[in-house]
Order: structure tokens, then sequence, then C-alpha cells
């Protein structure tokens, strides 16, 4: 399958808020392969909502993503989050 990626990167923006979001799918049948890397983004994004609480820091949600990935055997996601949302385009990105 080829894999094909969209950055919807200064699209939105609600009152003073600007969004933007990337979004991956492929075309064709799914290797193997691609489907593990799939389920390791599920199950990261899960790690990482499940470790929002008050109190806790951007960076130790990035970590509970990113311990997924190194339990997978990948290095680490492409990108946990973004910022506030105060420009389209700004830091820090959690990574």
């Amino acid at each position: 399958a080829d894999p094909v990626y969209f950055c919807f990167c200064n699209m939105a923006q609600f009152k003073q808020y600007k969004l933007g979001f990337d979004r991956m799918f492929h075309i064709g049948e799914v290797t193997d392969q691609a489907a593990e890397v799939q389920m390791a983004a599920i199950e990261a994004q899960q790690a990482a909502i499940a470790a929002i609480k008050p109190g806790v820091t951007a960076e130790q949600v990035a970590a509970a993503a990113n311990a997924v990935y190194q339990q997978r055997g990948y290095e680490t996601g492409y990108r946990t989050g973004r910022s506030i949302g105060v420009a389209y385009l700004e830091a820090p990105e959690l990574k």
C-alpha cells in the first residue's frame, strides 16, 4: 500500500486559537509492518491521553507516548502534540 500523509496546518481558527492537524491513510492493501506501526501509534496516543492529569507536564505526556514506541522497538513517534494554538506553527512541538 502507498502511504499518503496530509498536514492540515494553517487551516482553521476558533476565536483567537489556531488549529493544525495531520492525517495519514493508505491506498491499497496495508502491509503487516504498516499495520504494526499504526497500532503502535494508536497505543501511544492512548497512553498519552491516559497520562493527562492535573499537575502532569506536557513533557511527561510525551514521555508516556514515547515509552510505548520504545517498547515496540521504535525510537519515537513523529509528534505527540502541538503547543496551545496562538499561532498556526508555533513552538514547542511535543516529540
